[in-house]
């Protein structure tokens, strides 16, 4: 059964003909799907020419400059931060307490099996797949934010794990609100600081996300191409620096500044309570 409580938003810029939404209805995803562009949208019009104006959720980018830390003193505002912080707004207007929000650049969604086995999630099995995380996130309410797995993960993870992180496709709730920060590397700057004080975000290694990448296309490639990975990175140095570096993410495929994080000292521990005082 759907439950009533939960909505989706694909947050999008200039695609109206987006991957995400196309995978969403090839998986008959039942749930309400939002699309979520800025005021600034050259293409604004097609949006609503395409889902109808009541399924496209339009935020001021310049309202919402002001409701977060850019953390630099930049001028450029082809970013997703603002999205991310004007869903919570969306979702209590539209009168639901939990919503995912989704990049527009998604290929494809898949059960995971370990660290090589997978399956293309396809027909109504997506709906399931949302009440059972939904159920989850609802029953641990010291999640602040539950997501969606990305490939790399799987590669430095042990079968069965969860990780401390939480990146990309994200559930939220808005009883457990939170304030996204960082003009670049929001997602990294968010979970980092929310693992230290002691909240938790979490990824769960049974659905993977499968996405274009980065530097290509339209949405933030522009932004990445002009000022590079290592600017992206810093900022979650900024925000974290007793446990972010800048480091060098190596696979088969790429060779690429990074952050990269010491979870030792990131993540807050439980204490023996032979320790209270």
């Amino acid at each position: 059964m759907l439950r009533n409580d939960f909505c989706i938003f694909v947050i999008s810029h200039g695609k109206p003909e987006n991957d995400t939404y196309r995978q969403l209805e090839l998986c008959k995803v039942q749930y309400p799907i939002y699309i979520v562009i800025d005021d600034k949208d050259p293409k604004i019009n097609d949006y609503f020419l395409k889902y109808g104006k009541e399924k496209v959720c339009v935020f001021n980018k310049i309202q919402y400059s002001f409701k977060c830390d850019m953390m630099d003193n930049f001028d450029f505002d082809k970013v997703i931060v603002y999205a991310r912080n004007a869903c919570y707004d969306f979702a209590e207007k539209l009168g639901y307490k939990y919503f995912l929000e989704l990049d527009d650049d998604y290929k494809s969604f898949l059960f995971r099996f370990g660290y090589k086995k997978s399956k293309n999630i396809k027909f109504s099995s997506m709906n399931e797949v949302f009440n059972l995380y939904l159920r989850f996130y609802e029953l641990n309410d010291k999640i602040k934010i539950l997501a969606f797995m990305q490939g790399g993960d799987f590669s430095d993870i042990q079968e069965g794990c969860v990780l401390r992180k939480s990146m990309n496709a994200l559930f939220c709730c808005i009883d457990r609100k939170i304030i996204f920060n960082g003009r670049l590397n929001e997602d990294v700057n968010s979970y980092t600081r929310i693992n230290q004080l002691g909240d938790i975000c979490i990824s769960l290694p049974l659905v993977q996300l499968c996405q274009r990448q980065t530097q290509t296309g339209n949405g933030m490639s522009d932004t990445y191409k002009q000022y590079g990975t290592y600017t992206k990175s810093f900022y979650s140095v900024i925000q974290s620096p007793s446990c972010v570096k800048i480091s060098i993410l190596q696979s088969p495929s790429s060779f690429r500044i990074h952050h990269k994080i010491n979870h030792k000292y990131c993540d807050a521990k439980i204490i023996s309570s032979k320790y209270k005082k």
